[in-house]
């Protein structure tokens, strides 16, 4: 059985990717990169250090405390002992920036139109998922017929595969994009200009989900003909959004994501 010695051990392994976790979509079962990410791995190693048992020399565990919900409160006293006076910045000035940072953000073209899409797919989720879930069903359980053309378990695996993926997206969409937004805002130092930005990586994995989410309702389009008109619209929502969001972001795509798009890696892209 590992100790907490032994765990920490394996969070630090050097086949971790850095910040890998950054620029993904959150989508840890389809990830080929989950065991190379400290993020993952971390969270699968805390329920794990919950259930061991105390140790007289913990090597420095000790000397973090636990609330009776399991959380940590490492170095409380030190805490206390803080002079807010010391703060360069005041509450009031942190607020009044935060306030402007959310205005920004909140009335940025592109957030406007992910807002929309947020709208126009739940809309269609809540007047056509429950149905073709069902539909997901039942081809999984019908026989195959013989039919040339006609398969109903590789049907099924498709139209499930595509409302995974866009329920999976929509929302994150939207996120991703508020994060390029708000990383955005304030004057970038002339030394780094020219260094691959934050905002350039939250806004390429928006854009990635954004082709993606593309091309799976022009399936369901073609699938669903008499959904086409609801569809149709939602692709024209898409159309302007991924426009928005490249004339934010014009070096967006060119941005390298760790793991993702680097050298010897990148056959594994997600």
């Amino acid at each position: 059985m590992k100790n907490k010695e032994n765990i920490l051990d394996d969070m630090m392994h050097p086949d971790f990717i850095s910040g890998v976790y950054n620029y993904c979509d959150r989508w840890c079962e389809t990830c080929p990169f989950t065991f190379r990410c400290s993020v993952y791995v971390m969270g699968n190693m805390e329920e794990m250090i919950r259930c061991l048992p105390p140790e007289s020399e913990s090597g420095g565990f000790d000397e973090c405390t636990c609330d009776d919900s399991g959380n940590r409160e490492p170095f409380e006293d030190e805490w206390e002992d803080t002079d807010s006076d010391d703060c360069e910045f005041s509450m009031e000035d942190v607020r009044a920036e935060s306030e402007r940072i959310r205005a920004a953000v909140d009335n940025n073209d592109a957030v406007l139109l992910a807002e929309d899409y947020v709208k126009k797919a739940q809309q269609w989720f809540d007047s056509e998922g429950s149905t073709l879930e069902k539909e997901v069903g039942q081809l999984m359980h019908r026989p195959p017929l013989g039919i040339p053309g006609q398969a109903p378990l590789v049907e099924a695996q498709e139209l499930g595969a595509r409302l995974e993926l866009l329920q999976r997206y929509y929302l994150m969409i939207k996120v991703k994009i508020q994060r390029a937004v708000s990383s955005d805002i304030g004057d970038v130092p002339e030394p780094i200009k020219d260094m691959p930005r934050d905002a350039d990586g939250s806004a390429k994995v928006a854009l990635i989900a954004i082709d993606r989410s593309v091309d799976a309702w022009i399936w369901l389009r073609d699938y669903l003909t008499e959904s086409g008109d609801n569809i149709l619209d939602i692709l024209m929502v898409l159309g302007r959004l991924r426009e928005a969001v490249e004339a934010d972001f014009p070096k967006a795509r060119a941005f390298v994501r760790p793991g993702f798009d680097t050298a010897g890696e990148s056959e594994a892209k997600q």
